[in-house]
Order: C-alpha cells, then structure tokens, then sequence
C-alpha cells in the first residue's frame, strides 16, 4: 500500500459517510412510522422520550438495510461508500469474505465492540435504564466507553503498518483493501 495515510483517510470517510446516510435513513423511516402511528409528520420525534421505540425501530432498520442487506448484496460486500471510494472487504489473506463472517464482523465487531453505530446501542442501552433503574447515568457512561474503543480501534489501524486493521479486523481476521479489479 504506497500511500498508506490515503487510504486511511478513505476508509474513515467511507465510515462517516454510511454513518450520516444512516442517519438520515433512521430520520425518513422515523418520520413514516410516527406518521403512520399517529397520523401526524413530527420532525422532532428523536427528541421525544416518549417515542424512544420508534428512534430504536427506525435506526435497526436504517443499519440493517445500509450495513447488511447492501454489503450482503454485492459481490464485493461493500457498503454504499466503501463502493463509491473503491474499498473492499476481504480475509487477511484476500480471500472474499463469506456471509457468515460479513455478519458476524458488523454485528459483533462494529455494533458491540467498537460502537461505530453508538447511537442506536446508547440509545438502547438509555431506553432500558430508564425503564429498569429510572436512571440515564448507564448510557452516558457507556457512550464514553465505546467512544475511546473506537477511538482506540481507529489508532491500532494506523499502527497496523502491514494491514490497517481496526480491532474488529483482527476479531474475524478480516481487512479493508483498495479495491481489486
């Protein structure tokens, strides 16, 4: 990999990238399901305590659909912008990735482990402690926890000067290579 910062530089794009396109797709089908429910468009719906199901439903679909169904129908199994900037998933070993692996490496590696998509978790996570200990004060203190390990993720990819792994890289012996023709 000549231009090794470059490429890191792409793939941290490529993550921010999916994470706003998720985003705004957690918005859209938040807003169609508040309007279906209640026969109303409310914008702030996110903001609300109250609907706090639908902001969980609406991002589960968002992720689902953007960081399963997509990468899983591609033969490269390549996010939106992982295609758009011409990075690909392969084994350490540059094999193609199979699905069992594909799942396993967003769920566990980037869900759980580092946080990549903290927002729906700490939203979960609130959502439960609100019900169970009338306390928020769990899922404020994981956010920071899955904030450093992403964190802490991002600079092993930068010390990993052979492959650029993050942590969930290593977990499923996976990495994240320009893409091949």
């Amino acid at each position: 990999m000549e231009n090794r910062y470059g490429y890191l530089v792409k793939r941290f794009i490529a993550c921010m990238s999916d994470l706003y396109i998720a985003g705004v797709l957690s918005a859209l089908i938040g807003s169609f399901i508040n309007q279906v429910l209640y026969g109303k468009l409310d914008v702030n719906f996110f903001q609300n305590p109250d609907k706090t199901p639908i902001v969980i439903i609406s991002m589960g679909i968002s992720y689902l659909i953007l960081f399963i169904i997509i990468p899983l129908s591609r033969k490269k199994h390549q996010t939106l912008m992982q295609k758009f900037l011409k990075l690909e998933l392969v084994t350490i070993d540059e094999q193609k990735v199979d699905v069992k692996t594909t799942i396993l490496r967003f769920i566990i590696g980037c869900l759980l482990i580092e946080g990549y998509l903290y927002p729906l978790v700490t939203t979960v996570y609130a959502f439960v402690s609100k019900k169970l200990f009338n306390d928020f004060s769990f899922s404020n203190g994981l956010s920071y926890i899955l904030i450093i390990v992403a964190i802490s993720s991002m600079f092993a990819a930068i010390r990993d000067k052979q492959h650029n792994r993050m942590f969930h890289d290593y977990i499923f012996k996976t990495k994240v290579i320009e893409e091949r023709k």
